[in-house]
């Protein structure tokens, strides 16, 4: 009597054919987790710039209120380093996840000082699912500095 020690090649192909059709329901799953994940990271670092820019304006009228020579910063730069004083903030797409001009593609928060510096404009992208307002345009928040 011959005994073997091996699989069948039936036995092989069912496992094969088992573990293609959990692979066809994991692979979706995943992409759709990964995809919720970049979604929350763009909106959390919209809120922190938020936070950060009224913030910093409060804690500078404050200073200027006790007689301190403190200053807001004159550049759309210079509110990005107050924003991410360390430049550790990524965006989903690997970058930096702050910029003056926002970045849809790739899920970077803009952040604007107008012209005449009385005002920050932070932009939330319209990345991967997030839309915008009503007329098509991307969700913003005004931070007046007056």
């Amino acid at each position: 009597m011959r005994h073997s020690s091996g699989f069948t090649l039936v036995e092989l192909i069912v496992v094969i054919a088992i573990m293609a059709v959990l692979i066809s329901v994991a692979v979706p799953v995943y992409n759709d987790h990964l995809n919720e994940t970049r979604i929350v990271k763009v909106m959390a670092h919209y809120d922190a710039a938020v936070k950060a820019v009224r913030s910093h304006a409060a804690l500078v009228a404050m200073q200027q209120s006790r007689g301190a020579s403190a200053n807001l910063p004159a550049t759309s730069t210079a509110w990005i380093q107050v924003i991410d004083p360390d430049g550790t903030a990524v965006s989903p797409a690997g970058g930096a996840a702050y910029a003056d001009t926002v970045d849809d593609a790739n899920g970077v928060i803009g952040v604007k000082l107008s012209d005449d510096g009385s005002q920050v404009t932070v932009t939330r992208p319209k990345y991967a699912t997030l839309s915008g307002d009503e007329d098509g345009g991307h969700i913003y928040t005004v931070i007046s500095l007056n």
